[in-house]
């Protein structure tokens, strides 16, 4: 961990951010406890995550695994002074401080950092980082039966042991021939292989040369609790936006038959069963409907 990743952690201990609200999100903007926009506010929930934390599977094959003896002794001091793992705000502060500007993602070492100092999965999307509570509250996951860990991608980082060069046999420990580098990588990802950035510089100088080239294997590949979205999360988006329009569409069509008596497609069940006992079912208050932009005499 470098020490720039260390003064923002102690800096972070002492003094977390308490704003509770949600930073500004992607295209889809949500209000929160109306994950479908329509003004029909929804009951507040506990999404419970199935993947329950658990300190022997995180030290067997996730980022708490690479620390060593002196890594391990710096995480049980922080969380000490820090009186438990990092909350989310306190993630956003590190994300802010550590991340350049133009790069929405963490570097492995930034994962490992943040992988080994929290029970909670984070999912990133341009620059906002979310719970998975948060995500199921202010996303409509649940009213189109999805979760968000099918939509983002998970990381995994692959670890190298690969030659010091600077190693200096006269006046070097032994341990210090060799330094460890880390690569991450999509976990759902099977189109490319973990590769270090001389082996790629390499492997294209040979592939010119028609030569053949083997990129070294990492020694081991190991898991964490850090989501990314990209291009399935934009997609995500407009399935959203497209269930928004529909369910928009069904409640205004079973409010004017109620009010008219005249049948339509939605209310024949053409088009599924009735969407308003489907929302009452799921915690949403329809006695507050209120749509906005709603045409004159509509109650």
């Amino acid at each position: 961990m470098s020490a720039k990743q260390n003064m923002t952690l102690a800096k972070t201990a002492n003094a977390a951010k308490a704003s509770a609200s949600l930073p500004p999100g992607p295209a889809f903007v949500t209000r929160r406890g109306d994950p479908l926009q329509l003004g029909i506010y929804k009951a507040p929930k506990e999404y419970i995550d199935p993947d329950t934390y658990s300190e022997a599977r995180e030290t067997e094959a996730y980022a708490l695994s690479l620390l060593t003896a002196e890594g391990r002794k710096e995480r049980d001091k922080f969380l000490d002074e820090n009186k438990g793992m990092l909350t989310i705000d306190q993630i956003r502060d590190v994300m802010k401080s550590s991340l350049a500007r133009d790069n929405s993602v963490p570097d492995p070492e930034l994962m490992i950092l943040l992988d080994s100092r929290t029970d909670i999965k984070i999912f990133i999307v341009d620059n906002t980082v979310y719970t998975r509570q948060e995500l199921m509250e202010n996303y409509p996951f649940e009213e189109l039966g999805q979760v968000p860990e099918d939509w983002f991608s998970q990381q995994q980082i692959g670890v190298f042991k690969v030659p010091n060069k600077k190693y200096d046999a006269t006046k070097d420990k032994l341990e210090d021939r060799f330094i460890i580098e880390y690569v991450a990588k999509d976990a759902d990802d099977d189109s490319c292989d973990f590769i270090l950035i001389q082996d790629l510089i390499k492997q294209q100088q040979h592939e010119k040369l028609g030569l053949p080239f083997s990129p070294t294997l990492p020694d081991r590949v190991v898991m964490t609790k850090v989501f990314v979205g990209k291009s399935s999360w934009e997609d995500l988006v407009l399935i959203f936006r497209e269930a928004r329009t529909t369910i928009k569409a069904k409640i205004l069509a079973e409010r004017q038959t109620k009010k008219t008596g005249q049948p339509n497609i939605y209310t024949l069940g053409i088009m599924g069963p009735p969407i308003s006992a489907q929302l009452q079912s799921m915690g949403y208050d329809m006695s507050r409907l209120a749509i906005e932009q709603k045409p004159d005499g509509l109650n």
